[in-house]
């Protein structure tokens, strides 16, 4: 038993020590990287440069559910992959912010897939009256600005599907019992809604 904690211990600092070596890319940087074409080269510095991101919500998530970090770790990595896949750069929107929804939307789903027993989980925790959804709301979230000001309430759950949750348009389209060209409409309303507005209407941890 011990040699195994021993052996957990190491790969997990040289996996700190892995991501340690790549530098945490500005917005500015994230940025220019995207206005390339997006191959392998420089997704993998987007990517790189976001594993910070990754290991701290794992962590997180790791310490509210007792779940393997380096599991955890590596389900979320997925999710990185995922938000540079379907990232809008032309939106006024930070990717680590996008990102962040990814990564944490894959490690939840992970662990729900992967918890059959909530009693079991509920011992987990120390609480007998465990609520799996209180539990995902004390853990930190990104703030979501939807704008409320400028758009009206059917834009900005557009809004939110769209930047914050990932959807595809064809996705929002079913979910709200709409046509794709309505969508599409939607969206560009909204850009331009934002876009007339000014950056005093970009909150500060978009800028």
């Amino acid at each position: 038993m011990i040699n195994e904690t021993q052996e957990y211990s190491k790969v997990l600092k040289e996996l700190q020590e892995y991501i340690g070596e790549f530098k945490l890319l500005s917005h500015e940087e994230t940025l220019w990287e995207f206005r390339k074409p997006l191959d392998l080269i420089n997704s993998n510095k987007i990517l790189n440069g976001n594993l910070k991101l990754v290991y701290k919500i794992a962590s997180g998530y790791s310490k509210v559910f007792n779940y393997d970090l380096l599991e955890l770790f590596n389900v979320g990595v997925l999710g990185l992959h995922r938000a540079i896949k379907l990232f809008n750069s032309t939106i006024k929107i930070k990717f680590s912010t996008y990102a962040y929804n990814w990564i944490k939307h894959y490690i939840l789903d992970f662990i729900e897939h992967n918890i059959t027993n909530m009693q079991s989980l509920s011992a987990t925790v120390n609480d007998s009256n465990f609520d799996l959804s209180a539990t995902l709301i004390a853990v930190e979230q990104p703030k979501m600005p939807l704008y409320s000001e400028i758009l009206n309430t059917s834009e900005q759950e557009i809004l939110k599907l769209w930047i914050y949750d990932g959807y595809s348009a064809v996705d929002i389209g079913k979910f709200k019992g709409i046509t794709l060209r309505q969508v599409y409409y939607t969206q560009e309303r909204i850009k331009n809604k934002l876009k007339k507005r000014g950056r005093k209407y970009v909150l500060e941890e978009f800028n």
